[in-house]
């Protein structure tokens, strides 16, 4: 364990040496004092997984500059929270965290960067693009959870079938054994991005030239909402029925519009609620089609028995769902908007 501690001076030099540490040796950052790691041995609690609030909270007089960092500021917190809970106890749930930590701090960074325009933010920027494609797995990983959960589409004719239990720890293992997360974790990348994350929260690069940081986030938030919500209802058809593997299609659209009402409902009336649960609604029922999909593509690699009479199961599942989510998206697109 290696504690920088600034006693006077400018902060800037605790990062320059910082990023010499993680440039030589592979290290994870945390926010966990050594005070805190004590008192858990001590009392033998173990680190429990939290979930993000709905909405970020805002005031409505808030900057653009203070919105974005406070952003910022509850990834990093939720990322490095969950870092340490899957280093004390490898449990998986951890990893879907951090995986949720890295998505909104590069849809912030998207949707700021135009605003607080300068480099730094820029290649912030590209470094998350890279680490969120190494996390990319995950989803697969949460198919695979999905599937075993006791809240899953199949969950009282799975456990039944050891063969596809079987099939599923394996490929479980196998995806932890392919991308190694504790490696991912301790990785260079990983520890650059967040010390430049945090850097920027501290140097407020974009103040060196001219942006509009002091600008109110709410003079921008109503055209940003809009904006993205528009992209996501054209590219859903009014008249026409969707299929499983076109809702499958438009889940990255969806979620970015989500982590945008995340970081921005806020400064809004209690109405956002309304307008975000049936598109909520909509992404749980991709994932829950995504855990579907996989057990199909299970089926057709391994001997089970009763094939067929799963797989009619399938596909009764998969309409019953798609159904349902039709019948969602039709209201959700017709709710008037809380901006």
């Amino acid at each position: 364990e290696i504690e920088l501690e600034l006693i006077d001076g400018e902060a800037i030099h605790l990062f320059n040496i910082a990023s010499m540490i993680v440039e030589h040796i592979p290290s994870r950052l945390s926010d966990v004092t050594k005070a805190a790691r004590g008192y858990q041995l001590l009392h033998g609690n173990v680190p429990e997984k939290r979930s993000l609030p709905a909405y970020l909270k805002l005031n409505e007089g808030l900057s653009t500059e203070d919105a974005f960092c406070k952003t910022i500021s509850i990834g990093l917190q939720h990322w490095q929270y969950h870092q340490h809970v899957y280093s004390q106890t490898n449990r998986l749930k951890a990893l879907l965290e951090i995986r949720e930590s890295l998505l909104i701090l590069l849809q912030a960074v998207s949707l700021y960067l135009p605003v607080l325009q300068c480099k730094e933010l820029l290649e912030l920027h590209k470094a998350l693009l890279t680490l969120n494609q190494a996390w990319a797995w995950q989803d697969q990983l949460e198919s695979i959870h999905r599937l075993r959960s006791r809240k899953g589409p199949f969950s009282r004719r799975i456990p039944k079938n050891q063969n596809l239990m079987n099939y599923l720890m394996g490929r479980r293992e196998g995806l932890l054994n392919a991308h190694k997360p504790h490696e991912l974790n301790m990785s260079k990348l990983s520890a650059k991005v967040q010390l430049a994350a945090s850097r920027i929260l501290i140097e407020k690069p974009w103040q060196m030239q001219k942006s509009g940081s002091e600008i109110s986030v709410k003079q921008h938030a109503n055209g940003w909402l809009s904006q993205t919500w528009q992209t996501v209802i054209q590219s859903l058809p009014a008249d026409a029925s969707m299929n499983e593997n076109q809702y499958v299609a438009i889940e990255v659209l969806l979620k970015q519009s989500l982590i945008n009402g995340f970081m921005l409902s806020g400064l809004f009336a209690d109405s956002r609620g309304q307008f975000r649960d049936p598109w909520l609604d909509l992404s749980s029922g991709i994932v829950e089609l995504k855990a579907i999909l996989l057990l199909h593509e299970a089926l057709n690699d391994m001997q089970v028995d009763d094939k067929a009479e799963f797989s009619s199961r399938i596909q009764d599942k998969t309409h019953s769902l798609i159904k349902v989510m039709e019948q969602t998206r039709k209201v959700a697109m017709g709710l008037d908007t809380y901006w």
